[in-house]
């Protein structure tokens, strides 16, 4: 069960080892490495190979959070020379250098409030970090780049408890650490810290605040992110995407559902190359995304994401502070074309749609016309597809093919046979229509408009648009 953690919810600090890292499922594993600074090969390799969330609607849904097992062979923690009870790093010019993937023991002895501890680390590779560690007093954590811009800063206390900070995507660069302790028992205390990193070129790379700092997105990969506060703190990432000719294109938008996220959102703005917004994709926290599809001419675009709910980040079991993670991509709209085959009966007059090749077949081998393909649907994960239900009715030899979830439970209630979902329309495209004969109690469907007409005019019943056909 994850709490929700305030400053009004004090809690004793223990001096306790970092448990495990813990990761969100979509983007894990991420390896941390043991080393001063994982930059070998490997250690790139093992981060870049991790899975990230699928840019698709036909993958499945990012997990959610799952727990790695903790890290092996780790050095014991290491005290800094001169550590913070010197009160020598006090400010960013004077902060203290620390290797990436190694705990450090530090100590305090000041009993004043608000003082700034300050430490800096230098990466060579963009890649992501993760402020790791547990400390005897409270403490307000901030992540700054070199420009003394803010990555990362939780407003809350550090504790009871934590042990870590989520993932972040950062640029090579140097980068500094900010611990603001407060004691309000006029107490000394300790913390261990940690600032584990991995190299890796799917992550956003922070500061992506505003457009003229925004992450390429190149069509077809998929850039994993996190956000650490809400929109009206001014946290938000921006990303952009170049298209040298008219391309239709899907923007896939994944994040990890949170169960107590229901009155939170996310929001995801598309902005074309005059800056004007084109398009808003939004999606409650407790549910997996948003993808959508844009015919768009040549030029930069530009997508904002933002997350907005009125409480802060929750700890998890394991004491890890994770942020709101998140993926998107664009990639060239394409989709698999499923024709419906339609076959007629001579002697009852009954028309059957199928998109099975073999049922078609099996009923031409018994006397059925073959009359072709009646119309084009998609698979069942393309974004927007739609199912269409099937009824049969034992009675009559009548099938019925609807859109509408109601007709469908009706007619079930009434006796016919629920016979699931047939196919999936597509959410665009060209006409499918459908007429109703009173007299035998059949559906037909059709592109054709001029049939339409003319089959009314014999007496059918027109019902107007069924569904959408590519």
């Amino acid at each position: 069960m994850r709490n929700q953690h305030t400053p009004g919810r004090w809690g004793a600090w223990g001096r306790l080892a970092v448990a495990a890292v813990v990761a969100v499922g979509m983007f894990a594993p991420i390896s941390v490495a043991n080393a001063a600074e994982a930059e070998t090969p490997a250690a790139e390799q093992s981060a870049q190979s991790a899975p990230t969330a699928s840019a698709q609607p036909a993958q499945t849904t990012p997990s959610a959070q799952s727990t790695q097992p903790a890290q092996s062979g780790e050095a014991a923690a290491t005290p800094i020379a001169g550590n913070a009870s010197a009160r020598n790093n006090t400010s960013m010019s004077r902060a203290i250098a620390i290797q990436v993937n190694r705990m450090y023991d530090l100590m305090d002895s000041s009993k004043d409030a608000g003082n700034d501890v300050w430490y800096r680390f230098t990466i060579k590779r963009p890649g992501v970090v993760k402020v790791q560690g547990l400390n005897d007093r409270y403490a307000y954590p901030s992540l700054l780049d070199s420009s003394g811009r803010v990555l990362f800063k939780y407003d809350y206390y550090w504790g009871p408890g934590i042990t870590s900070y989520g993932y972040i995507g950062v640029a090579a660069g140097t980068y500094y650490l900010k611990i603001r302790t407060s004691d309000w028992r006029g107490e000394t205390g300790g913390y261990s810290l940690k600032v584990g990193y991995s190299a890796t070129s799917n992550w956003e790379t922070e500061w992506n605040n505003d457009r003229a700092s925004a992450d390429v997105l190149t069509l077809g990969r998929t850039l994993n992110g996190s956000i650490w506060g809400n929109e009206d703190d001014g946290e938000q990432d921006w990303y952009r995407f170049t298209l040298s000719k008219a391309t239709k294109v899907q923007i896939a938008l994944r994040s990890v559902p949170d169960s107590n996220a229901n009155i939170s959102s996310w929001t995801a703005r598309v902005y074309a190359p005059n800056l004007s917004q084109i398009a808003t994709y939004t999606w409650t926290g407790n549910k997996n995304g948003r993808d959508g599809v844009l015919t768009l001419a040549h030029g930069t675009y530009y997508i904002r994401v933002t997350y907005s709910k009125w409480y802060k980040n929750l700890i998890d079991d394991s004491g890890a502070l994770n942020p709101m993670a998140y993926t998107v991509s664009v990639r060239p709209w394409t989709v698999t074309k499923v024709p419906v085959y339609r076959v007629y009966n001579r002697r009852s007059g009954l028309h059957h749609y199928t998109r099975n090749a073999s049922e078609r077949n099996m009923l031409v081998s018994l006397g059925w016309r073959n009359e072709g393909t009646s119309f084009i649907t998609v698979p069942g994960n393309t974004s927007g597809a739609k199912p269409v239900y099937r009824e049969y009715n034992r009675r009559t030899g009548n099938h019925n093919w609807t859109m509408n979830k109601k007709e469908h439970d009706m007619l079930v209630r009434l006796g016919w046979k629920n016979e699931g979902v047939s196919w999936y329309a597509p959410s665009s495209g060209k006409n499918v229509y459908r007429l109703y004969n009173r007299h035998s109690g059949e559906h037909v469907y059709t592109m054709s408009y001029g049939e339409y007409v003319a089959v009314q005019r014999a007496g059918w019943k027109g019902e107007g648009v069924a569904w959408k056909s590519l």
